[in-house]
């Protein structure tokens, strides 16, 4: 048995079974509290007579966590519930005739404006919440979960960004990406969203384990460093459109671009990709939270993800590969609006140049690891 001396003990939920059967009951003051530390919340009581009460304990800890929901999770519950209102009406499961792929939203079709509108609204306040959620992040979280809930707010301002913009070949936009200062500053935010997973991937081959296992996809080494080796080229396709600025004049971009999207309602596809894009890395980082928090173990995280990614994703990712593998049905719908894109992909690089940055970047921070070994050796030997 070990005596308590300090009038004050400190203890994470998940120990106190076994601190608290080291302890001698006539070793403790009656005037002794004790504090139950569980998450960023904590509880000081006065530790009762019989310290085996471990319900009485368990009790008091889970009372003392009920607090009012915060005005940030009722804003992201909002947010959210907008973003389904307005993905509601284009739902449809199926095969899409034009492009020759199967669809879970509807693709190809003219963009309603009211639709546009509330979809462009809903990524807003899901961006938005998730920046102030970066400000509610306890002072001494691990590098690698800061990392990922810094990447999805990036990620959702640049997918934000471009869709507020006429980039997307809509009708209805707040801002005009050939103008100044949004010229420069669409690319440079979708560059920055690419930045963030860099860094997270040199982080998962360089840096330590801690905070790991509360990321579903980031619990093992390897895990992490495929998993942000792989999201710089998620962001390709927003890269690309915050760089037709650069890569034509405005009018071509109207004359040849922008019909070559409405006529055949691909607009529909963009807009859709970009707003469930949001919702998807939203809904990810509520995931991390949930997981954290204890009210998701590790398997039902898994299944919300690969359930996440399979309904989100879907359409997005087999629209990029019908764009890579099939050129040819996209040249048959309209030649020169094909062109335009397949042109604009071969003159920026977007896809090359994420190649490399991420070899780069791995490269980088497997010599900084053995570097910083080989120290770790020379000192041990000294």
């Amino acid at each position: 048995m070990k005596p308590v001396n300090d009038q004050e003990s400190l203890l994470k939920l998940d120990k106190y079974n076994d601190w608290i059967e080291g302890l001698d009951p006539s070793s403790v003051p009656k005037e002794t509290t004790l504090t139950l530390r569980y998450l960023d919340n904590e509880v000081s009581l006065p530790i009762p007579t019989a310290l085996d009460d471990d319900k009485w304990i368990r009790n008091s800890l889970v009372k003392a966590q009920k607090k009012p929901v915060s005005l940030h999770s009722t804003l992201s519950v909002m947010a959210m519930g907008a973003f389904i209102c307005s993905v509601v009406p284009v739902f449809s499961p199926g095969y899409n005739e034009i492009l020759h792929i199967p669809q879970v939203f509807a693709l190809t079709r003219p963009v309603d404006e009211s639709i546009l509108q509330a979809q462009l609204f809903a990524s807003w306040a899901l961006t938005i919440t998730g920046i102030l959620g970066l400000f509610r992040m306890p002072s001494k979280i691990p590098k690698s979960r800061m990392i990922f809930f810094i990447y999805c707010a990036t990620v959702n301002l640049s997918n934000t960004f471009v869709m507020s913009s006429n980039l997307l070949g809509t009708t209805y936009y707040l801002v005009d990406g050939f103008d100044m200062p949004w010229k420069f500053l669409l690319p440079a935010v979708s560059i920055l969203s690419l930045a963030v997973p860099l860094w997270g991937l040199y982080d998962a081959i360089e840096g330590d384990m801690e905070g790991r296992d509360t990321v579903t996809g980031l619990e093992h080494r390897l895990q992490s460093v495929l998993l942000y080796a792989g999201l710089p080229l998620t962001q390709s396709a927003t890269i690309l459109d915050s760089l037709f600025p650069l890569y034509s004049d405005k009018t071509t971009y109207e004359e040849v671009f922008v019909p070559f999207i409405r006529d055949f309602g691909l607009d529909g596809a963009n807009v859709m990709s970009v707003t469930l894009t949001v919702a998807a890395v939203s809904l990810g980082a509520l995931i991390a939270t949930l997981q954290l928090e204890r009210k998701l173990t590790v398997n039902q995280a898994k299944m919300a993800i690969v359930a996440l990614i399979f309904v989100f994703f879907f359409d997005a990712a087999l629209i990029s590969l019908s764009v890579a593998l099939d050129p040819q049905t996209y040249l048959a719908l309209n030649e020169e609006g094909a062109k335009y894109v397949y042109g604009a992909l071969e003159t920026t690089h977007v896809v090359g140049g994420t190649l490399v940055v991420t070899v780069l970047t791995a490269h980088y921070a497997l010599w900084k690891s053995r570097v910083a070994n080989a120290n770790e050796v020379i000192e041990i030997g000294e």
